[in-house]
């Protein structure tokens, strides 16, 4: 074992070829921090363990005095991340646990979720699907600590294009999704037998639709914010009689 104390402070304690690191040392940097492990031509690389000032911690491969491989990172505030490096970032697949509960099994790029991956909230939401630079993009399935579950399309963590939405009491519905409501084209059914297939602008009855009860009858016409409006066509099975009216 050789030792060497370097000018500004820092420390070394280890191996050593030619007045290079090489092999099994210990280096302490002035500012607290310090490296336990493998070294090859004065850097770090193989297995090690670098403690931070600061607290937080890292154990696992390195290359090139960069977090490179499988590693398990630790933050002071009890975050943790177990799973693959390169250059320093969290790239590949890997395991987040959060301090507050929530975890993430998936890929990563850069340090962002991003690919497939499962996420559970520690108030029992789960939600396994497409990512994109840390965000839900792509398709889908979100299952709600209350009941409810969507699976479809999503564009930054909001209910995005084609899906169907399940609620707990066994209302469901089929269609367009923008910005996280019901805008466009779609079916909702519910758990009473009745059903609207129509046009829908935020979560509300808009445009034209036709509105089928339990026990035949029919409505088709135009729509206003869940009302019926302008002119419309009523079916009543029991009299087999169609009306015209005004809404």
């Amino acid at each position: 074992m050789q030792v060497k104390i370097y000018q500004n402070g820092d420390h070394y304690a280890g191996q050593m070829i030619n007045g290079e690191k090489y092999g099994k040392g210990i280096f302490k940097w002035v500012n607290g921090d310090e490296y336990n492990g493998d070294w090859s031509n004065n850097s770090r690389t193989g297995k090690g363990k670098m403690i931070f000032a600061d607290g937080n911690s890292y154990e696992g491969d390195y290359l090139n005095n960069e977090r490179q491989g499988e590693g398990n990172y630790k933050w002071a505030n009890g975050d943790e991340y177990q799973g693959e490096w390169m250059k320093n970032n969290r790239n590949g697949k890997g395991r987040m646990i959060s301090a507050n509960g929530d975890q993430y099994l998936g890929k990563w790029q850069n340090n962002l979720k991003h690919g497939k991956g499962l996420f559970k909230e520690i108030n029992g939401n789960q939600y396994y699907g497409d990512w994109e630079n840390d965000k839900k993009s792509g398709k889908g399935k979100q299952a709600f600590f209350n009941g409810n579950q969507y699976e479809g399309d999503y564009l930054e963590n909001e209910l995005n294009g084609k899906g169907r939405f399940k609620w707990a009491n066994g209302d469901q519905y089929y269609g367009d999704w923008k910005n996280g409501s019901m805008t466009g084209q779609g079916l909702m059914s519910y758990v009473t037998g009745e059903s609207y297939d129509g046009d829908w602008i935020n979560n509300q009855r808009n445009g034209q639709g036709t509105l089928k009860w339990a026990n035949g009858d029919e409505y088709f016409g135009n729509w206003q914010n869940n009302q019926k409006k302008w002119k419309g066509f009523t079916k009543m099975e029991q009299l087999d009689l169609i009306l015209w009216r005004l809404g």
